[in-house]
């Protein structure tokens, strides 16, 4: 009796303990569904149309699913309600008329790459919380808050790049005027990828370009920067693809010489660059820039307007020996006011162009130098002769300009 009894208690027991189980997992199993946000819903009706079509392309059922927003130029004013997102790793808002940030406590170790280009932002300062970064892009915004200084904006940069000790991205085009560049550089990490620094104030590098070996992507432009040789050096192992130096003034026509050595480059912009030494050896300089494209036969992106050097009145035989290194496969073209009395080859030899600039430059064309490739989307032709009033009929065949 004693055993039969003793079969039944444990018998019990392994029910209850059974159950007991079964209950736990069935209320973790409720609980974990009873927490699983849903969806976010968005006030700015730009960014919620936007995130629906994100969710239809992604197919996110929660809020745990969303690992980006990526919504360029859409109009969008506000962006709320983002608390649920737990696991973004990427906003890019670039080219929206923002006026508000909200204050990303849930993306604070999550988020690693964030664009906010273009934007008109009231304040920034709430970013400082992040510190998980690896993009950052900041070029060009504007800001309303008109008791904002230009010392405030760059303590709030520093404060945010020093935050964020990963950032091998970073974008600051005209996001104020530096008065320490010395304490940004100070702060940037020397794996930089990318870095696009144009119309900061800048005046002088305060380390050499060298000591960012990952650097492929680098924006000086438009700065009162004075630049010599030995600050072009790259190293001997460059990365470098794209490099606009346009609007600065190099020390001497020798520096260009620098640029010789790099032959990955697939962007050149050197648009109006000037030099400090009056004696510029005009050979020289065409010489350099001749050199360079022949070393980066992938260069698609060539920016040479105001390069006055390159007058073909001087020298006949510069615009052959320029035309002869450009590659067929050119993208983007830019050769205003640089002299140029004719075209060594026609236009439709480089069937990839997108972007011409021939303005301002003492040519004479005729019909037959303006057929173009059929991906031509901007053209500026403005001060330039044409032989007849027939010649602009050969623009009408044109269908992709925007410009």
């Amino acid at each position: 009796m004693k055993i039969i009894k003793s079969f039944v208690n444990t018998k019990f027991l392994c029910v209850s303990k059974l159950l007991r189980a079964c209950c736990a997992i069935a209320l973790f199993s409720i609980s974990a569904y009873a927490y699983s946000a849903p969806l976010p819903v968005f006030s700015d009706q730009n960014l919620q149309q936007c995130f629906d079509e994100l969710v239809a392309l992604n197919n996110w059922q929660e809020a745990e699913d969303v690992d980006i927003i990526i919504c360029r130029n859409r109009g969008i004013r506000f962006i709320d309600n983002v608390e649920s997102l737990e696991n973004l790793v990427e906003i890019d808002l670039a080219d929206n008329p923002l006026v508000d940030l909200p204050v990303f406590e849930s993306q604070r170790l999550t988020l690693e790459r964030l664009n906010l280009t273009g934007t008109n932002l009231f304040e920034f300062d709430s970013l400082l919380i992040l510190e998980n970064l690896t993009h950052l892009f900041l070029n060009d915004i504007s800001f309303s808050d008109e008791f904002l200084q230009p010392s405030d904006i760059e303590g709030i940069v520093f404060a945010l790049v020093s935050n964020n000790p990963r950032i091998t991205h970073l974008g600051l085009n005209s996001i104020t005027t530096f008065s320490e560049p010395i304490e940004l550089f100070n702060q940037i990490s020397f794996d930089m990828v990318v870095l696009e620094l144009s119309n900061i104030g800048l005046e002088l590098l305060p380390l050499p370009l060298q000591v960012y070996p990952q650097l492929e992507v680098l924006d000086l432009s438009e700065n009162p920067l004075i630049l010599s040789g030995q600050e072009l050096f790259f190293g001997q192992d460059s990365n470098i693809e794209q490099l606009n130096l346009s609007g600065i003034t190099l020390s001497s026509d020798q520096d260009l010489f620098e640029l010789s050595n790099l032959d990955s480059l697939t962007h050149l912009l050197l648009n109006d660059i000037e030099f400090a030494d009056v004696f510029v050896n005009q050979f020289d300089v065409q010489q350099s820039i001749v050199d360079v494209l022949r070393n980066n036969s992938g260069i698609t992106h060539l920016g040479l307007n105001g390069v006055t050097q390159l007058n073909s009145i001087a020298f006949t035989n510069a615009p052959f020996n320029l035309f002869n290194e450009i590659p067929s496969s050119i993208i983007l073209l830019e050769l205003s006011d640089i002299g140029l009395e004719f075209l060594p080859f026609p236009l439709q030899d480089y069937p990839q162009l997108e972007v011409l600039d021939l303005s301002e430059n003492p040519l004479t064309l005729v019909g037959q130098d303006l057929f173009f490739g059929s991906n031509i989307e901007q053209l500026n032709l403005s001060g330039i002769t044409l032989s007849s009033d027939q010649d602009l009929f050969v623009l009408s065949n044109l269908d992709s300009l925007t410009h």
